[in-house]
């Protein structure tokens, strides 16, 4: 029997009987906005708020997504993993930010009294070392058995022709929850995610400049926004009576500031979150701006007319603030 296994390593010994090593997945979109899918580093198309995606899973199988300033390589996302030589899933979250929240189940087969098949959440927000890992893991050929649950965050459902389910957002909400629940956020540059919107030199008084810099989570760049999108409110810095002001005339060149919140025109935003890339603007029609499309540490921010509506230098992503 020994040796039979060994020539059968797609095969495991569970209750008697040997059992198939292949499964699928049912992937779900539950964000509300659409997100581009990847399977193994491969652009799955579109997959539309609601939506279902059917997929065999192979020996090493890595699931993400781009929404909310998810990378096409994997970084700065919330990754599911399936290792099928022993029927394991996980998720891994990066250090830093992540994009939306995941959770893995098995409906077809309930969480046993061992600890095999739990459904496993993890939020951008909240995921903890026993929800979710910090990188990729390497396993050798037969670790952990299969009849036993492994350490967490690591699960296994040892049942040949097992159907997970797959679920982003399964709170049915974007994270963060921004102002609903207090949640502070960076506001990022898309593409490389390098640069925040940053308070200079963290110098939290009236009129410092508002300007681009590094993203690095500390308190000069975490911000509350308007909540739910398209209502007008501040945008005011995480933990202080301070928001972003749009200065008395707001007008091409403006220059962005931070001034005691009053209410004031210059401090009412109307953010558009629109396929997960906002846009602020005042109720003047402007638009909060990268100066000159300039990506560089100490460029103050301006206000610029909005439009026209692919203008790279006013998109922002709404990220979850992770401290240094």
């Amino acid at each position: 029997m020994r040796f039979l296994l060994k020539c059968l390593p797609t095969f495991a010994l569970l209750g008697g009987a040997l059992t198939q090593n292949t499964f699928s997945a049912r992937i779900r979109n539950n964000c509300g906005n659409t997100m581009r899918l990847f399977i193994d580093g491969v652009d799955t198309g579109p997959l539309l708020p609601g939506g279902d995606h059917f997929a065999n899973l192979g020996l090493d199988t890595v699931i993400y997504n781009t929404l909310n300033g998810g990378n096409p390589d994997g970084s700065a996302t919330t990754r599911v993993f399936f290792w099928g030589e022993r029927f394991y899933y996980y998720i891994v979250k990066d250090a830093g930010v992540s994009n939306v929240g995941v959770s893995i189940s098995v409906p077809e087969h309930p969480k046993s009294v061992d600890g095999l098949c739990t459904t496993i959440t993890c939020e951008p927000a909240t995921c903890s070392s026993s929800e979710a890992y910090s990188e990729k893991q390497a396993f050798t050929e037969n670790a952990i058995p299969v009849s036993s649950s492994p350490a967490l965050p690591l699960r296994s459902c040892p049942f040949g022709g097992a159907r997970y389910v797959v679920e982003w957002c399964p709170n049915g909400t974007m994270p963060p929850g921004w102002e609903q629940n207090g949640q502070e956020i960076q506001l990022v540059v898309p593409g490389d995610r390098i640069w925040c919107v940053d308070v200079r030199a963290a110098a939290f008084t009236p009129g410092t400049p508002v300007q681009l810099y590094r993203c690095n989570g500390t308190p000069a760049q975490k911000w509350l926004v308007p909540s739910p999108a398209t209502t007008p409110g501040e945008v005011r810095l995480f933990g202080t009576d301070l928001c972003l002001d749009a200065g008395s005339n707001p007008h091409n060149g403006g220059l962005l500031t931070i001034q005691q919140c009053d209410g004031r025109p210059s401090q009412v935003w109307v953010y558009d979150d629109t396929n997960g890339r906002y846009t602020f603007s005042t109720i003047g029609g402007q638009c909060m701006d990268d100066t000159n499309g300039l990506k560089e540490d100490w460029v103050q921010l301006q206000t610029w007319g909005c439009g026209p509506p692919e203008n790279p230098n006013q998109k922002w992503l709404a990220s979850v603030a992770i401290a240094p």
